[in-house]
């Protein structure tokens, strides 16, 4: 049975990998950025310049960007750090919809087996669970508010 402190180290475990995962993709964001601008690439149909690979609207510049700056993450070795962060990501939400459905009280075996099974058959389910057990008060709201905080202030959501 889960308790709040081992709820706890899921959560943090959890904003850590999630922290690690967007600082790594800001590091790709600027890797795209810099070969955007070093190659020129600029929108044809609307004449803006892209904010990142994704935002190139020609199919052929798009493709001929990731491919490069693809090659640039792996020789710096990014690309090896950001398959590390998703991996651990994906333990940490693994351990965190675990430790939530675990709280669950015993006589609700059927709904706990229905929950892991919603959660490895269903992103929305899954994520669910992961905003349910990030919602649970195990001591982290100075934490969590602090790295909210830091989120608004980059742009980003958690």
């Amino acid at each position: 049975m889960t308790g709040m402190a081992e709820m706890r180290k899921c959560q943090q475990a959890y904003l850590q990998a999630k922290e690690e995962q967007q600082r790594l993709d800001r590091e790709m964001l600027a890797v795209e950025e810099q070969y955007i601008q070093e190659n020129g690439i600029v929108n044809e149909d609307d004449g803006t310049i892209p904010h990142g690979i994704l935002n190139i609207h020609g199919d052929e510049a798009f493709m001929a960007a990731d491919e490069a700056c693809w090659q640039i993450a792996e020789k710096s070795g990014l690309a090896d750090r950001l398959r590390q962060a998703a991996d651990a990501m994906t333990a940490a939400e693994d351990a965190l919809v675990k430790s939530t459905i675990e709280l669950l009280p015993g006589r609700f075996q059927k709904e706990k087996e229905t929950l892991a099974a919603g959660a490895r058959n269903s992103t929305k389910i899954r994520e669910k669970i992961i905003s349910h057990g990030m919602s649970l008060d195990t001591g982290l709201e100075k934490e969590m508010a602090a790295a909210q905080e830091l989120a608004g202030l980059t742009g980003l959501e958690l």
